[in-house]
Order: C-alpha cells, then sequence, then structure tokens
C-alpha cells in the first residue's frame, strides 16, 4: 500500500554537515589549547662569544652624528643650547668640516606643523648636503 503523501526519495545522497563541524571545532580547540601551554626552548648556563674590540667603538659613532632638537615652540636646540639661524650655520659648518661623512639628525616635536620642520630640512639639506635626516619613532 502506497501513501500519496509519502515524497519519493531522491537520487543524491544528504550530507548533514554538522557532525563535521564539531569535531573541525574539537580539534582546533585541542590545538589552540595545546599551544597556549607550550613554553619556548629554554637554554640554560649559554656561554655566548665575546667580541674583540677591533672596530670603531659605539662614542666615535655617536660623535659623527649632530643631533638637533626642535621643540613646540620652534626653537632649535643642540645639546640643550639653544641655537639661532647663525649659530645654527656656523654648528653645521663647523661639524661638516670635522667629520665630512657626519650625519645631521633632527628630532622634531609632533605638535610642531610639518611646513616648519620641512622649510628647517631644507636649508640644513642647503648646508649638510644627502646627508640631513628627519627622526621618527
Amino acid at each position: 500500500m502506497q501513501f500519496k503523501h509519502r515524497k519519493r526519495k531522491s537520487a543524491l545522497p544528504e550530507v548533514n554537515l554538522v557532525p563535521t563541524i564539531d569535531v573541525i571545532m574539537c580539534v582546533l580547540t585541542f590545538f589552540v589549547i595545546l599551544s597556549l601551554t607550550l613554553n619556548g626552548q629554554s637554554t640554560n648556563n649559554l656561554e655566548l662569544p665575546k667580541v674583540e674590540a677591533g672596530g670603531r667603538d659605539n662614542t666615535e659613532i655617536q660623535a659623527e652624528i649632530l643631533s638637533l632638537s626642535l621643540n613646540r615652540e620652534g626653537e632649535l636646540f643642540w645639546q640643550d643650547r639653544p641655537l639661532s639661524e647663525v649659530e645654527t650655520i656656523e654648528t653645521v659648518q663647523t661639524f661638516l668640516a670635522e667629520y665630512p661623512e657626519g650625519k645631521i639628525v633632527l628630532a622634531a616635536d609632533r605638535q610642531l606643523p610639518y611646513q616648519h620642520i620641512n622649510q628647517l630640512l631644507q636649508q640644513l639639506g642647503e648646508i649638510g648636503g644627502d646627508r640631513v635626516s628627519l627622526s621618527i619613532q
């Protein structure tokens, strides 16, 4: 006896993905928990090699960098001493005469308009050429 309301079975099988997704989520959870509990490799009693003082000293490298700073009011400083425009030019020229390969680094306040910083960088660039840079953090 056949019922009229019964649907015929289709030729394509149905795949229920919910159990598969559950298994994948369990495996993923396992690996996440496992990775959180693992610690990095520990190296105890490690003796690192010593470096000979054959190269240049760090203070020598620092001497080849002229660090200028520009505060929020637009005042230029070198070694915590304010510089006028004439003193700045003299300081940079003296530095470049002493260190021909030296670099000039300008550290400017974040609140200062960039047009003012760019103008000063161009002035320093006319004196120091391509060795003038802006310090960023």
